[in-house]
């Protein structure tokens, strides 16, 4: 999957980020998306 092979490649700590919008109906197969959308706690 394009975005998350992104996101992997910005090796954030698992426990400092979270996916949110339609990137998590796209990875359950409901429907398509376009974007990323990622919140990240500061302090990395």
């Amino acid at each position: 999957m394009k975005y998350l092979d992104e996101l992997k490649r910005l090796d954030l700590p698992l426990d400092k980020y979270a996916i949110f919008g339609s990137r998590v109906l796209a990875v359950k197969g409901i429907r398509e998306n376009r974007d990323l959308d990622i919140l990240v706690k500061t302090g990395l």
